[in-house]
């Protein structure tokens, strides 16, 4: 019988994390390739806008495949440097996408709205959580510093 604080079980965990890691790493390069694609092939249809002239209904579908390369950029980040900012970040863009690509109701656009204001108090109390971290910190260091005088 093990104990969930033996060495078999932090190795297991480690190794765990090592593939789980290396599975993200691998994900990431495949996001990367996806979104280097979609850039590529849109180098035509940028060409053909600014030939023929941007139709409302042809910018809409432009707009569209714009928008889903950058929550592709923004979903790269986030597996890169996965952090609350970068979580908040793909989802406000994922939204914004919704919003402007579908045709939304009114009460749609509001949930929407409602959302992304929720994402920016979420991520105002992160920020704020921080910083009075970091200044605890620095209090603590300058009285060990004042101590040391």
């Amino acid at each position: 019988m093990y104990h969930e604080e033996g060495p078999i079980w932090v190795k297991i965990k480690n190794i765990a994390q090592r593939i789980c890691d290396g599975l993200e790493l691998a994900i990431a390069v495949i996001v990367l390739f996806g979104v280097l694609l979609a850039i590529l092939m849109y180098f035509p249809e940028i060409t053909a806008i600014l030939k023929v002239g941007a139709l409302p209904e042809n910018f809409l579908g432009f707009l569209e495949g714009i928008f889903s390369i950058v929550v592709g950029i923004e979903f790269l980040k986030m597996l890169c440097k996965p952090n609350s900012d970068n979580v908040i970040e793909v989802l406000v863009f994922v939204i914004a996408r919704h919003m402007i690509i579908g045709s939304n109701s009114a009460l749609d656009n509001l949930l929407s709205i409602v959302g992304v204001a929720i994402l920016f108090l979420i991520r105002s109390y992160f920020h704020d959580k921080k910083r009075a971290r970091i200044e605890k910190e620095n209090e603590a260091e300058e009285a060990e510093e004042r101590q040391k005088m």
